[in-house]
């Protein structure tokens, strides 16, 4: 069956803001955000950018931790017609600054606490904090930026293991077709509940937030010391009924030795 070529993430996401603005879209810890607020907040960060002379296609990166305001992030860079590149805000500086350098992004977005890490580059950074604060004085309307299927969506870099890291650019359509594989194979519906736990700079977290956000369900971001403690983590993918996601092989090996609730609402695993 054909995906719709035509449509974008952001198109999805709005289908679900007009259809249920008051479900829950994403969740971390006792931040609760409906559809309706994080459409709002989103349009607030696209019109930051825009405000600040993004072009369509611009890199935005995002050294930013897994967070709400990462979601805030990228999903406005995506309604402002730009790309976003995640960053693993662990990065040390000279790898950063080459990321920011070799990507040739113009702006970025990071936590106020790491905002002094783009000291020396010649970009534009902005900061964003867990409750979005700084983007309350921005215009809440809906950006007039329509969809382009081959407008290239985000970058991700590859670890450079084997020689110098390379930016791989993946382009709105090839996202689409992404989402709407997940859909169909998954069955994935407004009911799901899906786990943001890989890294934001590895392809298997885009596996997760767009999928889950464009079926409707709820995106749930784990607390960080959880990562490593994993019978914190099977806990608490029990306790928020999470239906399916990705979490990393090594993890996931560790995790099966482990004793598991009876009561768990897992439907799949990716690995």
């Amino acid at each position: 069956m054909p995906f719709p070529r035509e449509r974008s993430v952001v198109d999805f996401f709005r289908d679900h803001v007009r259809r249920q603005p008051d479900a829950l879209a994403l969740s971390e810890g006792e931040r609760q955000l409906d559809f309706a607020t994080l459409d709002k907040l989103t349009d607030r960060m696209a019109n930051r950018l825009l405000r600040a002379s993004l072009k369509p296609e611009d890199i935005v990166a995002l050294p930013m931790e897994r967070s709400c305001g990462y979601v805030i992030a990228a999903l406005g860079v995506l309604k402002a017609g730009g790309a976003y590149l995640p960053i693993d805000v662990q990065t040390p500086c000279d790898r950063l600054m080459f990321l920011l350098e070799d990507s040739g992004a113009k702006f970025a977005v990071t936590a106020p606490e790491s905002i002094e890490r783009l000291e020396g580059w010649k970009g534009k950074g902005f900061s964003l904090g867990a409750d979005a604060r700084e983007l309350a004085s921005e215009p809440g309307d809906p950006p007039d930026i329509p969809s382009h299927p081959e407008r290239r969506a985000y970058v991700i870099y590859t670890s450079g293991s084997t020689g110098q890291p390379k930016g791989v650019e993946v382009e709105h359509h090839s996202l689409t077709n992404l989402v709407c594989f997940y859909h169909r194979w998954l069955k994935m519906t407004a009911a799901d509940r899906i786990p943001l736990i890989a890294n934001v700079a590895f392809d298997a977290s885009v596996a997760d937030l767009w999928p889950g956000l464009c079926a409707g369900g709820s995106v749930f971001i784990p607390p960080k010391p959880l990562i490593t403690d994993l019978n914190g983590l099977i806990h608490w993918l029990a306790v928020n009924q999470i239906t399916g996601g990705f979490i990393p092989t090594a993890l996931v090996e560790l995790m099966l030795r482990r004793p598991w609730p009876a009561q768990m609402a897992l439907r799949y695993l990716g690995t």
